[in-house]
Formats: structure tokens, sequence, C-alpha cells
């Protein structure tokens, strides 16, 4: 259960998506007066130096991030990686959490849930010192389902590892949890698609589940790597959103658009879809 680090998946092209999106929704949360709380079920390490083994493992960050230009990263992404690497080469990934800080203010609160000990560890030395960050050594299925409270400006990454089956089950029980009480919470969920294994087809149930929950200005966006990774068990990936901020839906789709054609990836092999319109 313990096993998996994303740090040997650092900055790949799954990360890009969902860090670019990640990215555009905490911001424009944040235009808003009221306080925003922010909440991550598996926060991870908050930030990936290339120079650490870990990073370098598995090195995919060559085939994503690694892959475009810092100066002309786009949007919100764009501005928290060139904040973190100032000499203008790419020294430094940024983890969602680092995304998330990254258009916060000081009323806002961030709240990270980590149980792998190496993860956690690393986490609470880069959270130290960030009075808005709170880190949490407790299971993020429960901690981040009974954090939010209706009336909140609330908005939730849910991204697991999917080792375990069952985790596609609680991805869709803790969005309807979430739901239940803050209907106006944003949610956003990553899922693997994948070409082996018990995960095979597990990412459409998910999107079809979280459709079914009817929530408003539902957005899927979806990408998948093709020939290019054909070795690949990832083979793509998909980002479901409740509860799109306002206005994202016409500016969302140029920018993925952007990042993927920085990676390679032809038009057909991307789909931004509102799968549940506004209200």
């Amino acid at each position: 259960m313990l096993s998996y680090q994303h740090a040997y998946h650092a900055g790949n092209p799954a990360d890009v998506l969902k860090h670019a999106l990640w990215a555009e929704i905490t911001q424009a949360l944040a235009e808003k007066p009221k306080a925003l709380n922010l909440y991550e079920t598996h926060a991870g390490r908050g930030v990936y130096p290339l120079d650490e083994p870990t990073t370098q493992r598995g090195a995919e960050w060559e085939y994503g991030l690694g892959q475009l230009k810092l100066a002309t990263l786009a949007g919100a992404y764009g501005q928290a990686v060139r904040a973190l690497n100032p000499k203008g080469r790419l020294d430094v990934i940024p983890g969602s959490p680092a995304v998330a800080l990254a258009a916060l203010r000081a009323n806002d609160h961030l709240h990270l849930c980590e149980l792998h000990p190496t993860e956690r560890a690393k986490l609470h030395s880069w959270a130290r010192g960030k009075d808005t960050v709170h880190c949490h050594d407790v299971d993020g299925w429960i901690q981040v389902a009974a954090l939010v409270k209706a009336g909140q400006r609330d908005g939730v990454l849910i991204d697991p590892s999917y080792e375990l089956a069952e985790e596609y089950t609680a991805v869709v029980q803790t969005t309807q949890k979430i739901i239940a009480k803050n209907p106006a919470a944003c949610v956003v969920v990553w899922l693997p698609i994948l070409a082996t294994g018990k995960g095979k087809g597990q990412h459409q149930k998910v999107i079809d589940a979280l459709k079914a929950m009817n929530t408003q200005a539902t957005f899927l966006a979806q990408w998948r790597w093709g020939e290019r990774f054909a070795g690949f068990a990832l083979q793509g990936t998909a980002m479901v959103v409740l509860n799109l901020p306002y206005g994202l839906e016409k500016t969302l789709s140029p920018l993925l658009e952007g990042y993927a054609a920085g990676l390679k990836l032809t038009r057909p092999a991307q789909t931004y879809t509102m799968i549940v319109p506004r209200k």
C-alpha cells in the first residue's frame, strides 16, 4: 500500500496535464475575495529536485516537462515552474502542493495529506515555515471529506497512485461525500489510462460514475500518448473537474492544447468535454 513514491514519475506527461489544469483552477478559485481552502488526498513531496536519486530513477520528466521550454510555459503552471527555477533551466519540478501554493493568499489554506513515510518527511520539510500550509499525517480519503464544509470555498485534488483496485471505488465514494457536504466544492480527480492489468478500463468506469452525480459544470480532459509511448503501461491520462470555476470552459482547452502540442500529442489524442453542463 505504501510502496508508491510519486518522485519516480514527477514531471511526466500525465503530470503536465494534471498540474497545468490544477494551476488554472487554483488561480481561478483564488480570484474571489472570500478565503479559500484547498485539499489534497495524496500530496507527495511538494517539490521534486532533479538531482535527487528518486527523481532520476525513471527520469520520466524527460518525456514531459523536460520537453517544454520554461520561458514560454503558459498560464499559472508556467508561473509556478519558473518561480522554482529562477536560473531559467529546469532544476526543480513542482508537485501539486507547490502548484497550489503559488495561487494562495495570506488568508487561504492548503491542507495536505500523505501517509508514505518518505514522502511525508519530504513534504514536512518543504512545508516548514509556510503559514498557509497544513500537513496531515492521516488517511486523505477520510480527512479531506471530514474537513470540507458547506459555505466554505473548497477546492480538492484527488490523485492516488491506483496501486490498489479499491482506490477507483474510493475516488467515487470520497467525491460523493465531499459534494454531499459542500455541493459547491470544486473537486478535481486524476485518472490513469492503463493498457494492462486490473486497472485497464477502470478510468472510464470512474468517469461514468462521476458524470452520473450530475454536478454542474463537470469537465473532462483526456490525453493519450499513442505510438510514441507504446511500451508504457500508462497509455494516457484523464482529469475530471466537478464545479469547474466559471469562465474556464472557454480558456482551459486552448491552454491544454498548447501544452499537448509541446509534447507532440496530436489533436485526435486530446479531448476536452463538458460532460455535465453549467446550470
